[in-house]
């Protein structure tokens, strides 16, 4: 299975000591540069480590993108990042594009790519018995992280997990 992911779904799950559920979900998760990038410039050094961690053990690895034109064409509409993981999604066929942002995520499914976001990821993992519940890493995300959720989303989200 090949998953690419922007930025907003790893450094969110290091933020809720979870990043270890991508690898158990997906084995491998494939960046392009500029989200390597966004990661390195954290200023954190628990999420340093954590996200050097994951790295070095080979499961997230980054790869380049090699058509930098349809970057640059997708990057009128959405940040260096997710332009790059739609554009290395479509290069490598990739199985999934794990994408939070709205507008990377409406592009992504115009693309035929098949995205999903953390929430999403969550509600796979609690799915697949890698966490227990979801309901407090949707309040940390919300009240900690500064992680926006629509009081709509939050409740289906729930109610799609049975809490």
């Amino acid at each position: 299975m090949i998953v690419i992911s922007d930025t907003s779904p790893i450094s969110n799950l290091i933020d809720l000591e979870h990043l270890g559920l991508l690898k158990s979900l997906f084995g491998k998760v494939i960046i392009p540069f500029a989200v390597d990038l966004e990661l390195l410039q954290v200023q954190d050094e628990q999420f340093f480590l954590t996200y050097q961690a994951a790295l070095n053990d080979g499961w997230i690895e980054v790869k380049k993108v090699t058509n930098t034109q349809n970057v640059q064409h997708l990057t009128g509409a959405l940040d260096h990042g997710e332009a790059e993981a739609i554009v290395l999604a479509i290069e490598l066929n990739a199985d999934r594009l794990l994408i939070d942002e709205r507008a990377g995520y409406q592009i992504a499914k115009q693309t035929n790519l098949k995205p999903i976001g953390l929430l999403g990821v969550l509600i796979v993992a609690k799915n697949n018995g890698l966490i227990q519940s979801v309901r407090p890493l949707l309040d940390q995300l919300r009240n900690q992280i500064g992680f926006w959720v629509s009081d709509s989303v939050y409740h289906r989200v729930l109610q799609i997990v049975g809490e």
